[in-house]
């Protein structure tokens, strides 16, 4: 009997499942996520937990439509962080994993 092979994106499915539990329960619109906008004072913006779930859905979507797959290796390049966080989220929604390409 031989051993299955364990690979990294054996572990991104459960981050995307947790997102997707705590998209789908009664706390779906508490805060997930709070982003600096980068302005003075401390200006923020959030996600909730179904606003995340969103990103996800919507990035891997267009994943799968550019011929992305469960285990392929995806790139992150991204202009902003809530991109690069909609792009990982996005990537383990469909079981790829994501690699963060940090620009200086």
């Amino acid at each position: 009997m031989s051993a299955r092979r364990v690979t990294v994106a054996d572990g991104l499915g459960s981050l995307a499942a947790e997102l997707r539990r705590r998209a789908d329960t009664d706390g779906a619109d508490e805060i997930a996520l709070r982003f600096s906008d980068g302005g003075g004072a401390g200006a923020t913006s959030a996600w909730s937990w179904a606003d995340a779930w969103e990103q996800a859905r919507r990035v891997a979507a267009a994943l799968r439509e550019d011929g992305i797959r469960a285990g392929d290796r995806l790139l992150v390049v991204a202009p902003d962080v809530r991109a690069a966080v909609a792009a990982h989220f996005g990537a383990w929604a469909l079981g790829a994993v994501p690699i963060h390409l940090g620009l200086p």
